[in-house]
């Protein structure tokens, strides 16, 4: 019980500090209060709604607790609404976790143009989805302009691997 009040006043003095609610969530989850913790996140989302750290938050508790496409279209309004690499980020890699690939080029492709700079991150992750949909020769253009030759060296390699050439695919990954 004492737990309880001190999570509670946790909750009254940070009621949007995404860490503070990670924890309150743990705790009320823990406690077979799953609700509780939903209903707490929603309401710090709900008063925040310029916070992306509070709105991906609460897209990632609606997520795991089974509300995929609720949670989906929560995520596509705060991609909108923020409009930034963070955000269609964050959705190019959660429609990648559920294989909607060409969703995740588009959202990939998005953020590739709000990035400032050249990201061979970002790059690495459009060639990999442009493999995923069958575009090698624009994976293997994207490749050949990455500085970072890992990045490089890895979607070539999984092009020669889906080309059926293992043998070259293995010579790229070493």
């Amino acid at each position: 019980e004492l737990a309880r009040t001190l999570f509670d006043e946790c909750a009254d003095t940070a009621p949007t500090d995404p860490f503070v609610l990670e924890t309150l969530a743990r705790f009320h989850d823990q406690n077979s209060e799953p609700e509780v913790a939903t209903r707490i996140i929603q309401t710090a989302a709900a008063a925040m709604p310029d916070d992306l750290a509070l709105q991906l938050l609460h897209f990632r508790r609606v997520f795991d607790h089974g509300e995929q496409g609720k949670a989906l279209a929560l995520l596509v309004e705060t991609s909108k609404h923020f409009d930034s690499v963070a955000s269609w980020s964050a959705l190019a890699s959660v429609y990648r976790s559920m294989r909607r690939n060409e969703d995740a080029l588009a959202a990939i492709e998005k953020t590739l143009a709000l990035s400032p700079v050249s990201n061979p991150q970002l790059l690495f992750t459009q060639a990999d989805i442009l493999i995923d949909v069958g575009e090698l020769d624009q994976a293997r253009s994207i490749a050949e302009g990455l500085d970072h030759d890992t990045y490089a060296h890895r979607i070539r390699g999984r092009i020669l691997l889906i080309s059926g050439v293992p043998a070259a695919a293995l010579d790229e990954f070493d």
